[in-house]
């Protein structure tokens, strides 16, 4: 633990990774972990917390209902990257279900990454192994991954690229746990310092939020997948 940062409470000016995060204009912030493990809850936790991600408009990408999100949090819904505005976060919860690594015929994601530079653009994105999601996300930009606990038998199906740090996850944050008493659910570890987060959700959070895709869409009236645009 002598070698590891652990941010508890403070500016974001005090964590070096969410003073990076804060003043990316454009990349890609992936939250892995499995299920239930606090992804959605730290990704608007931080997104709250970091004033620049905070007054920049939130492109919800397949998010079923964004009228749960207050009015100051400039969420909007969007089906096509064509509809995201310059300058916003793009949010991509359970992103495997949108862009799976095996769906290469489909290249939406890919050119919308090749572009996001130009504009200042900045995917937010939740997943439960990197693995099952399109590679293009994380080898097309700026990547600042942030890590819950995984499976550890998922883990021997994940990413190679991913491995070492998600099985650093594992250990460091039940250790933060047990001498702290942070919820895990709050925790998240950071391999860019190395550092462990503390990252509460927003006031407004609840469970409309953390299940946000409760009534999402899988199939269609005639039992095919979904169609992206």
């Amino acid at each position: 633990m002598s070698k590891i940062e652990v941010f508890t409470h403070g500016s974001y000016k005090d964590s070096p990774t969410l003073f990076e995060i804060n003043s990316l204009s454009y990349g890609h912030v992936p939250f892995g972990g499995r299920g239930k493990s606090g992804k959605t809850l730290n990704m608007h936790g931080m997104i709250s917390f970091c004033p620049d991600l905070r007054s920049r408009p939130k492109a919800m990408f397949g998010t079923p209902d964004v009228s749960i999100f207050p009015k100051d949090y400039q969420a909007y819904s969007v089906d096509s990257f064509d509809e995201v505005i310059p300058g916003s976060i793009v949010i991509l919860d359970d992103v495997a279900r949108l862009f799976p690594s095996r769906d290469s015929k489909d290249l939406t994601l890919q050119r919308f990454m090749g572009v996001i530079s130009h504009k200042d653009i900045l995917v937010i994105s939740t997943v439960q192994s990197f693995k099952n999601a399109d590679q293009c996300l994380f080898r097309d930009q700026v990547i600042i991954p942030l890590l819950k606990v995984f499976s550890p038998f998922g883990l021997a199906f994940e990413r190679e690229e991913f491995l070492l740090y998600c099985r650093a996850a594992n250990s460091l944050i039940p250790e933060v746990t047990s001498l702290l008493g942070i919820d895990p659910h709050l925790l998240v570890f950071s391999p860019l310092v190395p550092e462990i987060l503390a990252i509460a959700p927003p006031v407004w959070y609840d469970f409309r939020h953390s299940h946000s895709l409760r009534n999402a869409v899988i199939l269609d009236s005639g039992g095919k997948k979904n169609v992206r645009s």
